[in-house]
């Protein structure tokens, strides 16, 4: 019997992401990835990475609040090395007729959809919760 697994967890996270929460490695282990083709799923991006740069650890693609893909993501590498080389030789890396957008992810917080979270952010959501 072929069964479907879940549309949601195969087409946005990969890598051992059991809950919906981003996971969140050392810094200088990971990169933000964007312009992504609508259509990309993690596996596909696991693999294009694996084969370009190295062992990758952990994907996750976000979407926008109407659940569709926002062609944005966070990749986690073994190393801060591999994650250097994804950046210096994956940015502008042509992909499905893009060219990836690939820079460092910063210590920084997001929200469920891969946007930074501000302090001005933070404040505003004390105000109305």
């Amino acid at each position: 019997m072929d069964r479907d697994r879940s549309p949601r967890r195969d087409r946005r996270s990969g890598g051992g992401a059991a809950k919906r929460e981003m996971r969140k490695g050392p810094p200088e282990k990971r990169i933000f990835i964007n312009n992504l083709p609508f259509e990309a799923k993690w596996q596909d991006i696991k693999d294009l990475f694996r084969k370009e740069v190295g062992e990758v650890s952990f994907v996750e693609l976000f979407d926008d609040e109407s659940g569709r893909p926002r062609g944005a993501g966070v990749l986690e590498f073994a190393t801060a090395d591999l994650a250097k080389k994804a950046v210096d030789k994956m940015h502008r890396h042509e992909f499905k007729g893009r060219k990836l957008v690939v820079k460092e992810d910063f210590d920084v917080e997001r929200d469920k959809y891969g946007r930074i979270i501000t302090d001005r952010d933070r404040e505003r959501m004390r105000r109305e919760g």
